[in-house]
């Protein structure tokens, strides 16, 4: 009846059947070779194996059923013919199969009454495959096929319940003995592993396939073969594949069949057309750039593809590779190859000083800083386009300095006595964890006052504000340009630092603001940063917008924390590390507070203690590149040397500061260097730390020099001057002053690396 369906059914719709993976199966009993004698109504019954694929799990059956469903019209007269000539054997069929299910359930029965059962059994096959039937609920018996031909096993399939909506569940795949010739993989779930399983064919190119041991045996009892298959550690140990499979396998299974490629078609093509144009661009762009470059030598590769390979190789050994082009190419320019750029080096005094002297115009620091460390990615361009904050800091923090000492002080106290434990003992103190803490408690009682400088959840963002900045810069600069404002976009901490500090600053800032606009600055305001910042603002005559003064005041903090306790740390191992310096320093401290006080002019006296600091951020805290400028248009030097418009210009800074010179055994750690250098007659205003000079570029050059170098450098001896007159320090035994590592252009530093603490006794 199904090959008479399935006969209708192909001429009906016009369909054609694959023939490559067709295999003959005859009735049982019947031998091979006698195809000649099947008659009209024992039609042999050619089946494509293919069709298996099709009973898989519910997805691709649902979509089976709808494709069955939508052509089932243009066939039912034909299959309605065929059903009616049929539904007597049909029944008696079934009739058949149940008592076969007796038999199958019953132990005691032996082979001869069984064989005698089946061999009532006949079944006539068309030549066309049977279409695949939908699987009902009921449907849970197996269904047996016996063979009254000992030499051929009985088939048994268990067909799977239907679930509308099924969570993915494992099944096991058995595979067949080879003594059966090739073998075909035919699902069957949980409940039946590991029980009967017929022996099958499998489509293959070839006739015969080489015998595997799938099957540790075959037992033929109750009147069908019966498969003893190994436990599920042999066969992983022998590498069979009757192993768990899930619903995930579709999609891998869509793939090798071609679904997914054909679905992806459509967008193949743009896709690829997107890539090529993207790939062209790039490297017009490249030959472009490159060609305004040629007359600049370069330090590794410079090819389109090689460029990256030095980018890389830049990455873990940039200092190496600053200093090779500074050696080979002194007092002039070289270009060295980032990830997503070109950037020029210069060195000499010479064009240091045109870089100095140059305008904003012929040189931006603005541009070079949204090219390098992605302000207007971070930041937003509203604050590079107007950056009040950065007078605020150049002009009125650096006035207030000497009056807000004391309070800075009074801070920091209070935070060393928080921080470090006030214990005669020797105590391992994590240097840069405590630092942070306690700088940015005693910038903030600067740039917010009390009580927020002391605020726990305001100092804790603050400092991961400025760690997870430098962290987004660093990313950034690793991907492609074309996407690096998408990688902005993902890594920027702005939005989420902006929402917790908004929290604690707003009410603080909308409580001045309404004060400011009904008492003007006829009011007792509190003179710290937040105040400078609404002054600055009202002053340009635009609306005070919250949301922008909480954003500087981060940025602040950021610049603030990040540049003091890198210095006070590195300046604290150079310290422990040489205690031979510990007296002189503490001696000329003790005597300068005794009369000044904690006090700016105080500060300013400390000949000794400004000295080792310098040379402190000479050796340990000079990167490798500074100094970032970009010409708005191509700039000349006076040497010549032309630089293309939209190019990075930086500094060696490093190389600089450990040229022979510059500096006498630049390599050695001479603590009193810049002291005998101010001893000299007319230099005691000279060679001092905050001094910008061609052979000392820590705060950079020129009129764009750090802003706030005079309060940083001012709490740095602040903070020094405490620690050596209220505690002992040393590293412990065994203990060594950490290494300096790179990353980039970026320095590296051992937050775990610690110092013994122990409180002072005068």
């Amino acid at each position: 009846m199904l090959a008479r369906i399935s006969r209708s059914t192909v001429q009906a719709l016009g369909l054609t059947f694959p023939s490559r993976n067709q295999q003959r199966c005859i009735t049982a009993g019947e031998p091979s070779s006698g195809s000649n004698s099947v008659g009209r109504d024992e039609e042999e019954l050619v089946i494509d194996l293919d069709m298996f694929q099709l009973m898989r799990p519910v997805q691709d059956f649902i979509v089976f059923a709808g494709g069955c469903g939508r052509t089932l019209a243009p066939v039912w007269n034909n299959i309605q013919s065929i059903l009616v000539d049929d539904v007597d054997r049909i029944t008696q069929l079934f009739l058949e199969l149940e008592r076969l299910d007796e038999y199958d359930e019953d132990e005691g029965v032996d082979d001869e009454s069984f064989n005698r059962t089946a061999s009532k059994c006949s079944f006539r096959y068309a030549e066309r495959p049977p279409r695949i039937q939908r699987h009902s609920s009921h449907l849970t018996r197996p269904t047996i096929i016996p063979s009254s031909n000992p030499s051929i096993p009985t088939i048994i399939i268990t067909p799977c319940e239907y679930h509308a909506n099924p969570s993915p569940s494992p099944s096991h795949v058995p595979i067949q003995d080879s003594a059966y010739n090739t073998r075909l993989t035919v699902p069957c779930h949980q409940p039946t592993f590991n029980q009967v399983f017929p022996p099958m064919l499998h489509p293959t190119k070839k006739e015969t396939s080489a015998p595997l041991p799938l099957v540790e045996k075959w037992r033929w009892r109750n009147g069908h073969w019966q498969a003893v298959l190994p436990g599920l550690e042999e066969q992983a140990r022998r590498g069979l594949f009757s192993r768990a499979v899930r619903i995930a396998k579709k999609k891998r299974s869509d793939v090798d069949n071609g679904i997914l490629p054909t679905m992806l078609q459509p967008i193949l093509l743009p896709l690829c057309a997107l890539v090529t144009v993207v790939l062209l661009t790039s490297i017009t762009r490249y030959r472009a750039r490159m060609a305004k470059l040629d007359a600049i030598p370069t330090v590794g590769n410079r090819g389109f593809f090689s460029s990256y390979i030095s980018a890389y190789n830049f990455i873990k050994n940039a200092s190496i590779i600053i200093r090779e082009g500074y050696n080979r190419y002194p007092n002039s320019a070289f270009k060295v190859p980032f990830l997503d750029r070109w950037v020029v080096v210069i060195s000499g005094k010479e064009m240091i000083e045109d870089l100095r002297k140059a305008t904003d115009e012929q040189l931006s620091l603005r541009a070079a800083l949204a090219e390098t460390f992605h302000t207007n990615l971070i930041f937003g361009s509203e604050v590079n386009k107007v950056p009040y904050h950065l007078e605020v800091i150049q002009n009125t923090l650096t006035r207030s300095i000497g009056l807000k000492a004391p309070d800075v002080y009074d801070e920091m106290v209070a935070a060393f006595n928080d921080e470090i434990p006030e214990t005669t003992e020797w105590t391992k103190v994590p240097t840069l964890h405590k630092v942070l803490n306690i700088v940015c408690r005693a910038s903030n009682r600067l740039f917010v006052g009390l009580p927020l400088c002391r605020n726990e959840e305001w100092k804790t963002l603050n400092i991961e504000f400025t760690r997870h900045v430098f962290k987004a810069t660093q990313m950034i600069n690793l991907f492609p340009r074309f996407i690096q404002p998408l990688v902005g976009w993902y890594l920027n901490p702005q939005p989420a630092a902006l929402a917790r500090a908004s929290k604690l600053l707003r009410p603080v800032i909308v409580d001045r603001l309404e004060k400011f606009k009904e008492l003007g600055d006829d009011w007792d305001a509190p003179d710290d940063l937040l105040t400078w910042l609404i002054k600055a603002v009202n002053a340009r005559k635009q609306a005070p917008d919250v949301h922008g003064l909480i954003q500087r005041v981060l940025i602040t903090n950021m610049a603030a924390i990040h540049t003091t306790s890198m210095a006070y740390t590195h300046a604290l191992f150079n310290l422990v590390s040489r205690p031979e310096l510990i007296k002189p320093l503490r001696d000329e401290i003790e005597g300068i507070i005794q009369d000044e006080g904690w006090t700016k002019a105080a500060m300013g006296k400390m000949r000794l203690l400004d000295s080792f600091l310098k040379e402190s951020q000479r050796v340990s805290s000079s990167a490798p590149l500074s100094i970032s400028r970009m010409p708005l248009h191509d700039f000349t030097f006076s040497n010549g040397i032309v630089v293309p418009a939209g190019t990075v210009i930086m500094t060696c800074l490093q190389a600089t500061h450990f040229d022979e010179i510059n500096y006498l055994n630049p390599s050695e750690f001479d603590a009193f260097r810049s002291y005998r250098k101010r001893e000299k007659e007319g230099e005691s205003l000279k060679h001092q730390m905050v001094t910008p000079e061609a052979s000392y570029l820590a705060f950079g050059a020129g009129k764009h020099a750090c802003p706030g170098r005079f309060f940083a450098v001012n709490e740095l001896k602040l903070l020094f001057s405490h620690t050596l007159l209220h505690y002992d320090i040393k590293l412990d035994e065994g203990d060594e002053k950490p290494k300096t590592n790179f990353f980039g252009t970026r320095i590296l530093l051992d937050a775990k690396t610690k110092v013994m603490f122990r409180k002072r006794s005068v």
